[in-house]
């Protein structure tokens, strides 16, 4: 071989190890790159879910981690009371409220016995099989309205006072069965600033970017109802009742859950259908709960805790500014002014009131916004106040309480029941008279404008502000609980304010104002 050959072959062989070794280090380079897009696009943690609800597909909430931090989590969990403890609001009626303060104006208005016109949307829904009950009518005389013994002194308005600093939550009583501990509070975080989800037009995500953490709501959760006794969850009663107005009177507190785009009565087994709601009640209400999974599990954030696993849910309101309004207070009324006839409400029943399906309508007794702790001293509206001044934001609503004995729900999700005026016996085609139930929120009071609820501006609609107040309520009481205040408040026509039940037990509270003491301004993720 030459050496002009010699020096070609050389150079054949260096340049091809040269190309072989750039080929590896850019395979190399291509494998790093490849790894890193698979760790970045890796999805993030499961989150909580309804141990109810089947897995769905990654969503939107679970591809974007800011869309799970928790807005609430500054609120510091609250110690339960001991009855040794002063609680001036348990004494008397805590807020002469629209439902008590608008009995008279009841008693005046003209009866509607054509049913309610708070049918929501247009799906239809039937009862859970199996579920029906069906009750005596009651009586055609009811007992005479104007032999009442003497009210109980004029309550004090609605407390605005926040927890001054975080408590010990009072340990969990004593159980028959195993429980599961209470949940770890977070620090205080602060919610994403992304622009809010659409209304009415969810991408089908457990989408729950506001959540109440207060471990007190799910100490016994997991438990079904056959495994909690009442005892469990009740505390002695300083006082039993506040004596005798002729009227059957049980109040309960409670504050706001979470905030979800579901709807289990209007859009049942499909999440992220529905506007945005604020739910109280049983915690783990969600688009899959039914009547054995709301009786049988989840907390609760109202009195009595899991004694009380109803859920209850209004449209969110909004400040306009991306963040959602939590009340201050919201206080349920259960009621009748015939006691001799009343009956215990069903597992399973469904209704909703207000006007869910209509852009405007005629505030009176039983719906309606207004200012003040009466909720109905001033400014009775159907549009939220402009400004309350220093007095709270009051929306009220009132449930039909006449069941046609037969039906847990219809297709309009109102036709089953009926309103009456309070003092009238039910209809022949809705024989079952029910305690009456009346839904009050207190929202902090200032400047108002803007406000508006999450309905306002769904289905196509665009009303004025709080146009579409309305509310969903779904049974699912504890079965003995309840007939502890249906004989010892309702049938013994007693005045049982904030969880008494006409016994020396009452249901335990949530704090000792019984109101929030949270941030009423949660930013939406």
């Amino acid at each position: 071989m030459s050496p002009v050959s010699g020096l070609a072959a050389l150079c054949v062989a260096f340049t091809a190890g040269l190309t072989l070794t750039l080929v590896v280090v850019d395979s190399s380079a291509q494998d790093g790159d490849q790894a890193q897009r698979i760790e970045t696009a890796a999805p993030p943690a499961a989150t909580e879910s309804s141990s109810s609800t089947p897995a769905n597909p990654p969503t939107e909430a679970a591809s974007r981690p800011e869309l799970l931090v928790v807005a609430g989590a500054d609120q510091a969990p609250l110690e339960s009371l001991s009855s040794t403890d002063a609680d001036p609001l348990v004494q008397g009626d805590p807020t002469p409220s629209t439902a008590e303060g608008t009995s008279q104006d009841a008693e005046a208005a003209p009866a509607d016995t054509a049913g309610t016109d708070a049918g929501e949307a247009t799906s239809t829904a039937t009862a859970d099989a199996g579920a029906t009950t069906t009750a005596a009518s009651p009586s055609s005389t009811p007992p005479d309205a104007d032999a009442k013994t003497p009210n109980a002194p004029a309550p004090a308005g609605p407390s605005t006072a926040k927890a001054s600093g975080p408590t010990t939550a009072k340990p969990a009583p004593t159980t028959k069965a195993p429980t599961t501990a209470a949940p770890t509070t977070q620090a205080p975080t602060t919610a994403a600033s992304a622009p809010p989800k659409p209304s009415n037009g969810g991408s089908g995500a457990q989408f729950e970017p506001i959540r109440n953490r207060n471990p007190l709501f799910n100490r016994y959760e997991n438990l079904p109802a056959s495994q909690i006794s009442v005892d469990m969850l009740t505390e002695p009663a300083p006082v039993p009742d506040n004596g005798s107005n002729g009227d059957g009177n049980f109040r309960m507190a409670c504050a706001y859950s979470h905030f979800s785009y579901d709807d289990p009565i209007v859009f049942p087994g499909q999440p992220g259908k529905s506007h945005l709601h604020m739910f109280f009640g049983n915690t783990k209400v969600d688009a899959h709960t039914n009547t054995n999974s709301l009786v049988n599990s989840g907390g609760s954030s109202c009195n009595g805790f899991e004694l009380n696993r109803s859920g209850y849910w209004t449209p969110a309101l909004l400040d306009g500014k991306g963040n959602a309004v939590v009340p201050d207070q919201i206080i349920l009324y259960y009621k009748t002014k015939d006691p001799s006839t009343v009956k215990g409400m069903p597992q399973g029943l469904k209704m909703i009131a207000g006007n869910p399906t209509k852009e405007s309508f005629t505030a009176d007794y039983k719906l309606g916004w207004s200012c003040g702790p009466s909720g109905t001293s001033y400014n009775r509206s159907n549009r939220i106040p402009n400004n309350c001044g220093s007095d709270p934001v009051n929306a009220y609503i009132q449930f039909p309480f006449c069941w046609d004995g037969r039906n847990l729900d219809s297709a309009d999700h109102s036709s089953h029941m009926a309103y009456v005026n309070d003092n009238q016996s039910c209809p022949g085609s809705h024989p079952v008279r029910l305690p009456q139930i009346s839904i009050l929120m207190y929202f902090p009071p200032g400047n108002t404008n803007g406000w508006y609820l999450s309905s306002d501006k769904s289905n196509g609609f665009n009303t004025g502000p709080g146009a579409t107040l309305h509310a969903d309520w779904f049974g699912g009481w504890h079965d003995d609980a309840m007939n502890l205040w249906i004989n010892g408040c309702m049938t013994r026509a007693r005045n049982c304010s904030y969880g008494q039940t006409g016994t020396n037990r009452m249901f335990a509270k949530l704090n000792g104002h019984q109101n929030y003491p949270g941030n009423n301004f949660l930013p939406l993720p």
